[in-house]
């Protein structure tokens, strides 16, 4: 009976150390993902268009100088599509997993609404 009950102590806390797991690894990408167009739009508001660049096109402080030059028409490109040039002030909402990686950040900013697609490594993009 002794054992029985252990192995019963032992699955009960497998499957709590499981369910536990599982929110810790969907709580990651969501922090960083909101993290990040946090500072992209930080960047903007604070006319850093560098930084904006760099955190834009894939989340970090400092790229290299060819990949600023690879990327800046496109980053261009999406703030013009975007309207999103300059940026007084904006609110972020809850971001949500779309994928194991992706993950769906709405934003409020200058009196519009956007969902922004962000994935590690690729640049932000507008979620359509």
């Amino acid at each position: 009976m002794k054992n029985v009950v252990i192995l019963v102590v032992v699955i009960v806390l497998a499957v709590v150390g499981w369910f536990a797991w599982k929110k810790f690894q969907e709580k990651v990408p969501l922090d960083e993902g909101r993290t990040r167009v946090q500072n992209f739009l930080d960047a903007l508001g604070s006319r850093d268009s560098q930084k904006a660049l760099c955190m834009w096109a894939a989340g970090k402080v400092i790229l290299s100088e060819d990949e600023i030059a690879a990327n800046s028409d496109r980053f261009d490109a999406f703030l013009r599509g975007a309207g999103l040039e300059s940026v007084a002030g904006y609110e972020i909402g809850e971001a949500r997993l779309a994928g194991a990686e992706t993950v769906l950040v709405p934003v409020e900013a200058g009196g519009r609404s956007y969902t922004f697609k962000v994935t590690p490594g690729r640049p932000i993009e507008l979620a359509r």
